[in-house]
């Protein structure tokens, strides 16, 4: 189905709820057994859009592109993770305090989502709705909707870390590259250095 710029696909290859955005275009694709669970599909459905709202399906495009160009750094990956796990929690947050969602359901449903996703690949460059490789994640994820959050995380907040993050991740990388001086010798340097290597030896170098 299509309303506007937003496309709901279903999909028997698809084993977790995931949205991704194209210029023009917002996706939501979900698992075609979904559809025989009328309230996880409902609520697959509410979480997804809620990353469309929040433009996160924009900002992966900025996440994708920093893990390439920063992909030496061993540092990058914990910080992306970080910023995956802000937008997941800034998501739960948005549809169980707007009462849309009951919290003990919406942690039933991640959990039902997580297992499905277990048994197939989750497409890379995506949001999905849970994932089963990150089950320390999940459980944060269930306690802070359980428990209830201490303080609201809004949009122009979530937009802040992740420009803070973003420029501590370039700041390191432009330091990092000013310690990295260039160790590519001259002909005259390399005959110098093996004259000296000559000096006291009987053997022979060029």
């Amino acid at each position: 189905r299509h309303s506007g710029s937003l496309r709901i696909l279903s999909s028997d290859e698809a084993g977790v709820p995931f949205s991704c955005w194209a210029p023009g275009v917002s996706y939501i694709v979900v698992p075609s057994s979904l559809i025989l669970r009328p309230r996880d599909f409902a609520i697959a459905l509410r979480h997804e859009a809620q990353h469309h709202r929040q433009g996160d399906t924009r900002v992966i495009y900025a996440i994708e592109f920093l893990r390439g160009l920063f992909f030496l750094n061993p540092l990058v990956p914990v910080l992306l993770r970080q910023l995956r796990a802000l937008q997941e929690l800034a998501c739960d947050e948005a549809l169980v305090r707007s009462r849309r969602v009951a919290a003990r359901e919406y942690c039933e449903c991640l959990i039902r989502v997580a297992q499905g996703a277990a048994r197939v690949p989750s497409p890379i460059s995506c949001l999905h709705m849970a994932s089963p490789e990150s089950g320390s994640a999940l459980s944060r994820r269930i306690s802070a909707v359980m428990s209830g959050y201490t303080e609201y995380l809004g949009h122009w907040k979530a937009a802040a870390l992740n420009g803070v993050a973003v420029l501590a991740l370039v700041t390191t990388g432009l330091g990092l590259s000013d310690s990295v001086q260039d160790r590519r010798v001259s002909l005259s340097q390399a005959m110098d250095m093996a004259a000296v290597a000559r000096s006291g030896s009987t053997f022979p170098i060029v």
